[in-house]
Formats: C-alpha cells, structure tokens, sequence
C-alpha cells in the first residue's frame, strides 16, 4: 500500500483556499499511484481557527468545502482533518473524514481533546469516547490517532480492542526550537514500544504568532524512521508500506531557529496581504539580523532599512548600518535626529540644548526614532518590524513608543545570546553581516560611550537565569542553588516582574520557545507577592 503524506501550509478560515490546496494535493497523490492521501488536522479550517468556529456560516461552508472535496475522492482516498457538526448532538467535532468513492466515508472524532495554550480545544469541540479508533482498510487494520500523543496508554488501549498493523497520527503540532528532535525522540521510542510502525503527519506554515514545521516522518515497527518530509517546506511525499529500511534524519540545529523565524514572518506578510517592510537598522546586532531575516522571508527589493543616527552614535555603528544594507541589496535612508533631539532639550532643559543625561533623554532618542519609523510606514504603506529580543524585553531593557513599535516581533522570542549565534550561522559562508557587528560590545548608544553591561548582567549570565525562569519555570532558589549568585538572580526576576507591563504592549511576537508552549506566562501587571 502506497501512503501519500500532504504536509499542507494552509490559511486560518480561507475555505475555498484550503479547499483547493487539499484538492490539488490529492491530484498529485493520484498522479503517483497512491492508494490513501493523508492531510493535518484541521485542514480545511487552518490551524488554530478559534472563534471562528463559533460562527454558523464558517461551518456551513467548511461543510460545502468537504462535499466538493469528496467528489475528487474517485480513485483514492482521503484522510482529511476538519471540524463538522456532529449528525446526532449536533455539536461541533474535530475529526478525521475518510472520503472514499466520492463520499464521506467514515467519521474520526477527536477523543481526547487538546488543553494546550494555544487552543484550548474544550472551548469549542465535544469529545467522544465511543467512537472507533480504528480503520480496516485494503487488508491493514489502521489505528487512527489525532493530534499530539504524550503516552502509549491511547496506544495500548487500541491495540487490547484489536490487532493493529499501523499507527496514523493526524496532527497540527506547533514549532518550538529542539521540538523536531523530542518528536523524532517521542515516536522512535512510542514505536518501539509498541512494535507498530507510525505514520505522522503535521502541518506546515506560519499562522498568526504560530509556526509549523511540519516535519512528517514515518517511524518502523523497530523505531527507526524510514521516512520524513523536510522541515519548513510543503510537500507531498510517498511512503510504501513494504519500504522500512532506516535512513538519516539529520540534527535539529540553529538552522531550523532561522528557517522558523523566516517562515513565520513570511507566512504573516503573504496571508496578511502585507508585502512591504520597515526597519530600523542601527549597526547594533539585533537589528542586524532582523533585517537578514526580513530580507530573506519578503525579498529585498520590499525591504526599507532607516538610519537614525544621534550625537552618541558611533561612526562604526553607522558605517555598519551602511554596509549591511549593501550587502543584503535592500533600500537605505539616513535620518538623523540630531536637531529634534535638541528641540527637546531646548523645551525640557530650561533653554538649554546640552543634554543632562538622564533616562529621560535616552528614552526620546529611542521614541523620536519611533516616531519617524510609523511615519514612513503609514506614509508608504510599509509594516514596522520590531527588532526587540527576548532578554531585553523581559528585563525592560526596551522603550516603548521607541524600539518596541511594529507591527510584529520577530525576535522578541529569542534570547540574545541566540541572536549572536544566529548571526554567526548567516555569516558561515561568507560575510553578509559586517563581523564588527557582531564583535564589538553591545550598546542601545543612548549617552556616551554607553554599554548593555552598564544596566544590565553579562548576557552570558542574564540568559541562563531568565532561560531557567521562563523556559523551565524555575524559582528564584532553585536557579541560586544551580550555582548562581544571590543577588543576581533576585536582580533579574525582579526586573523581569517590574516590566510586566511593557509586555503587554508589545506587538505580537513569533512564538518558537519552549517555555511559552510548556507553560504560557500568564502574570498581573500589579501584585505585592515578594
């Protein structure tokens, strides 16, 4: 039997979009000689559709949308993830469709629903817990799974009812930075025990602050996978039952951080109708990449880089910004703000334009750059990226109204020792960042001869306390008793607790941690707990 795997980037309530996607997919399944096309759950509605779901006309259509794909189903069929409304409760069910001679065939409802931060499934479907778990198809009794597995008791429970020949598990399943491993990990060791070969199928795409790598593989009855999809692209591949033969998957590297941040960025323009982008770009490393990264998702030629040089910006940092943009073939203007600074000055410093230095004068450089960035960008049609990484963010280390505009986050996700290394993996082949960059100490160049480390830990240290805080979701004394110094801890949480507030007016980010998919951060602006 030839297994035919739709690894499908779809969009989140376009129907007819979806639809057609799905059709074509199958087509080419066809075209191969496929016996069975296997789709992501939710398919046809996009992954995640939340409210939309409460909405009779969406299910109405994904309805119409499912008769029309139906009808393609002559010659092969159709495993197919969508959300239709139950014939006797007549409430609405995530399931598995089997089209099969230009009809639904078969139903799969979702037994165990998701609680998972991201879609919090309960809210909107109804679980079944007699519905059949199993297909008997062309000979092969198939167990149908749906959605993330964390165990093998959903596993064991199938197989005490009947004698399984083949695992398939229907998934859209978010991208987090390591996950491709742990999943790989998950199914070999799932497999093995319970000697069933395993066909996995994800979604692939960028949905709103979501990314989905997709990721498809099949695993053998021994754990080995015998066949994948490549991460973060497309695809439609084949698997024959009779092909169990290992082969190589690969390691999960700081090349999948890169494709993930591109693909959701690319995926939030093109399903957005957004084609054009703004940035500024300071010869600091932040900006430095971001800008590879926009360059890469929407092409340089939509790309808009602004200098907004000050009295404390460094030739150095200029230059950079300079080159950079030459060497990433994207537009570049000069700005300064030299004479607005000192607008301000006159006003607030009693007539006088020499600065005092306070944070006062260092947050309006930041705003006034701001300022010009959201002008250009509603003047020109072009959406702000913000260039805010994860460690500044959560340690307020960041101005609103200033470097926190934009339309999207793209690095608000990652730490900044992440974004060094990011850089350097842009830079393994030839120079694209200019290496002064990425050498020279970091600096939001606000007062003279102004260093990060001024205000802030050494990023060395800073990431892996706010690492263990977030990603691990540890406390203060367990972090100190990893070997941490006291007051540096209690230093870092308690600025992270202090910038509560800048979060939640920050825009969106692109979410490829592990910590907010483990746990999402869910705190009070205000609260006295000490």
């Amino acid at each position: 039997m030839k297994i035919a795997i739709a690894q499908i980037n779809t969009i989140i309530g376009d129907i007819v979009y979806n639809r057609d996607t799905i059709i074509d997919y199958i087509g080419k399944a066809k075209e191969q000689g496929c016996d069975l096309v296997c789709f992501p759950e939710l398919a046809l509605t996009g992954y995640p559709p939340c409210d939309l779901l409460y909405n009779p006309r969406f299910i109405g259509q994904c309805e119409d949308a499912l008769e029309q794909i139906a009808k393609k189903a002559d010659g092969i069929d159709v495993l197919l993830g969508a959300a239709i409304s139950d014939s006797q409760s007549g409430k609405l069910i995530n399931c598995v469709v089997l089209l099969k001679d230009s009809s639904i065939y078969g139903i799969f409802p979702k037994r165990s629903l998701d609680k998972n931060v991201y879609f919090d499934e309960e809210k909107y479907f109804v679980s079944s817990s007699t519905t059949p778990y199993t297909l008997d198809y062309r000979g092969v009794k198939i167990g149908m799974l749906i959605g993330e597995i964390e165990g093998h008791d959903i596993f064991g429970s199938i197989l005490d009812e009947d004698e399984i020949d083949l695992f398939i598990n229907i998934c859209s399943i978010p991208y987090y930075y390591g996950r491709y491993t742990e999943r790989v990990e998950r199914l070999s060791k799932l497999a093995r025990s319970v000697g069933r070969p395993i066909v996995f199928i994800n979604m692939i795409g960028g949905n709103n602050e979501l990314i989905f790598d997709g990721g498809s593989l099949v695993v053998n009855a021994d754990g080995e996978v015998c066949a994948k999809a490549p991460s973060f692209e497309a695809t439609l591949f084949v698997w024959d039952m009779d092909d169990t033969d290992s082969i190589d998957v690969g390691e999960e590297d700081i090349s999948y951080l890169y494709k993930g941040l591109v693909l959701g960025l690319r995926d939030y323009c093109n399903k957005s109708g957004l084609n054009s982008i703004i940035l500024g770009l300071s010869g600091g490393v932040d900006s430095a990449l971001a800008a590879c990264i926009v360059a890469d998702a929407v092409g340089s030629d939509n790309v808009l880089a602004i200098s907004n040089p000050s009295m404390y910006t460094s030739k150095s940092s200029r230059d950079d910004a300079y080159r950079l943009a030459q060497n990433l073939g994207i537009e570049y203007r000069c700005i300064p703000i030299d004479n607005v600074f000192k607008t301000y000055l006159d006003i607030f410093n009693d007539d006088n334009d020499s600065p005092i230095g306070d944070v006062a004068e260092e947050n309006i450089q930041a705003r006034i750059r701001g300022d010009i960035w959201m002008f250009v960008s509603n003047r020109e049609g072009r959406m702000l990226i913000s260039a805010s990484n994860k460690s500044e963010l959560y340690v307020g280390y960041t101005t609103m109204y200033g470097d926190m505009c934009g339309g999207l986050a793209i690095l608000s996700d990652i730490y900044k020792s992440q974004v060094y290394e990011l850089c350097r993996f842009i830079n393994r082949e030839e120079e694209i960042i200019p290496n002064s960059i990425i050498t020279k100490p970091p600096s939001a160049e606000l007062s003279p001869d102004q260093k990060d480390e001024d205000s802030l830990p050494p990023y060395s240290i800073l990431d892996k306390v706010l690492y263990m805080y977030l990603e691990d979701g540890l406390f203060e004394e367990d972090i100190i008793d990893r070997g941490y110094d006291r007051d540096t801890v209690y230093r870092i949480v308690n600025m992270v607790r202090r910038s509560e507030y800048k979060r939640y007016q920050a825009a969106p980010p692109i979410r490829i941690a592990k910590g907010w998919f483990k746990r999402a951060r869910c705190m009070p602006i205000v609260h006295g707990f000490r």
